[in-house]
């Protein structure tokens, strides 16, 4: 499920695929998901993208005078294929977009579907791209059509918990505070004396600790798992208990699997655990994987439930 490093992946998409383009439309397709009135809803028409960018678990893609707010939940995620169920919104915007990233969009959805039908060449997606709005500016890289391509791109959310919400620019950082959202542990590295400043006074086991969102922002149950045992620091440990070096070892860890994670799933797609990814081919060398060889020293990964998520880690290396 989307935490720090895939929410900025998909902020880092959705400044590749919107960024100069101008606002067409906001599409709601889900009334649960429904931001704002519609009055609010056509004033977005005509405003430019200037920038998405990620704040803690959120993504934020900066209009004019708007700012989209985008939480993706459990199973949320943004893309420009042309979704195999109904988005719950699409954005339609047309500026100076190079066509590369949605004939390759296009191209793995048909694949996809080829895939699934065993092989057979015409599939209904490819059948329907010009009948698709703007389908036929995709598929010719927008020439022709004033002010440019064309480019949709979808909120799929199967579980429906997302959100969406659209703030005026100048009330986007009392909009994020009221949130609760913390300081970000990444990029920037923070030493261990940092950490320690940050989760060390809480009552209670590190792992939980490490997910306090007001603490420290992004980090959720699945890296909390990973970095502890990059660390090799027990979950069940207080923070009290921590000394210097297992402090600088969450501090080294942590930046570590973050940017391991950015480089393995950087895409046009995320995949999760819950789309059925194994955990392993994820690259996750404790979470989901209860019962299977620890990759640190072989003994068995051991689950236990922490304020009421589970925990996964190697009772061997993790004291």
């Amino acid at each position: 499920m989307p935490e720090l490093p895939e929410v900025e992946i998909m902020a880092r998409n959705l400044d590749r695929w919107l960024r100069g383009g101008v606002v067409e439309e906001l599409v709601i397709g889900d009334e649960k998901l429904r931001p704002a009135d519609d009055e609010t809803l056509l004033r977005l028409s005509g405003q430019r993208v200037h920038r998405a960018w990620r704040r803690a678990k959120y993504a934020l893609v900066e209009l004019d005078r708007d700012t989209l707010v985008l939480h993706f939940r459990m199973t949320g995620k943004v893309v420009v294929r042309a979704p195999d169920r109904p988005a719950r919104a699409t954005i339609r915007a047309r500026g100076p977009y190079a066509a590369d990233d949605q004939a390759r969009a296009d191209d793995q959805a048909r694949a996809d579907e080829q895939a699934k039908a065993g092989g057979q060449g015409h599939t209904e997606d490819s059948a329907r791209a010009d009948e698709r709005p703007g389908g036929a500016d995709r598929a010719h890289g927008g020439r022709g059509r004033p002010g440019g391509l064309l480019r949709e791109v979808h909120f799929v959310d199967p579980r429906r918990f997302g959100t969406l919400d659209i703030v005026a620019n100048g009330d986007v950082e009392a909009y994020l505070g009221a949130l609760g959202c913390g300081p970000e542990p990444w990029p920037e590295r923070h030493d261990g004396a940092w950490w320690r400043a940050r989760l060390a006074g809480l009552r209670g086991p590190i792992k939980p600790a490490l997910m306090r969102q007001e603490r420290v922002a992004g980090i959720g149950n699945i890296l909390a798992s990973e970095t502890l045992w990059r660390a090799r620091v027990h979950p069940a440990r207080g923070g009290g208990e921590l000394g210097d070096a297992e402090w600088s070892a969450i501090a080294e860890a942590f930046p570590a699997l973050i940017d391991d994670v950015i480089a393995r799933e950087s895409g046009d797609e995320l995949r999760y655990v819950n789309d059925g990814h194994d955990p392993l081919d994820a690259g996750f060398a404790v979470y989901g994987r209860a019962g299977q060889p620890a990759l640190c020293c072989g003994a068995d990964v051991q689950r236990m439930v922490q304020a009421t998520r589970s925990t996964f880690f190697c009772p061997r290396c993790q004291r």
